[in-house]
């Protein structure tokens, strides 16, 4: 369905660009009588087009109140059970975020875990565990 409807928009397009060429052509050539079959033709081509972008900024408008709302849930269940093609963006930037937050823990306790060993490799004889001594 999608396929036809770029088809037919392109189309349209396309015969619009030629209607307003050979309309400012005919116009220009002094031939007013050609130049109306262009003009009407061109009126009802940018109609369509018209039409065609109320209906996409609708679905838009749509699209974003459903996402505002957290309505757009849809979409089915992954085998993890998180939503497929649903979710707000309010959810991905949470899980966005707990996934860096995730990452970054995983980072601190191996930079914690690679300095204890370097501090043991280092002194053989000192326990990393024990507080340091008063001089």
């Amino acid at each position: 369905m999608f396929r036809w409807i770029v088809l037919g928009l392109g189309s349209c397009l396309l015969v619009s660009v030629v209607c307003a060429s050979g309309w400012f052509i005919a116009r220009t050539s002094h031939r007013p009588d050609v130049a109306i079959h262009f003009a009407v033709v061109l009126k009802y081509t940018l109609y369509v087009m018209g039409a065609a972008a109320v209906y996409s900024a609708a679905v838009g408008a749509y699209h974003t109140f459903l996402s505002v709302t957290g309505l757009d849930q849809g979409g089915g269940e992954e085998e993890d059970g998180r939503g497929g093609a649903g979710g707000s963006a309010g959810e991905a930037v949470e899980t966005a975020s707990a996934r860096a937050s995730a990452d970054a823990n995983a980072n601190a306790s191996a930079n914690a875990n690679t300095n204890a060993s370097a501090t043991a490799s280092a002194n053989p004889n000192a326990n990393a565990n024990a507080p340091a001594k008063d001089a």
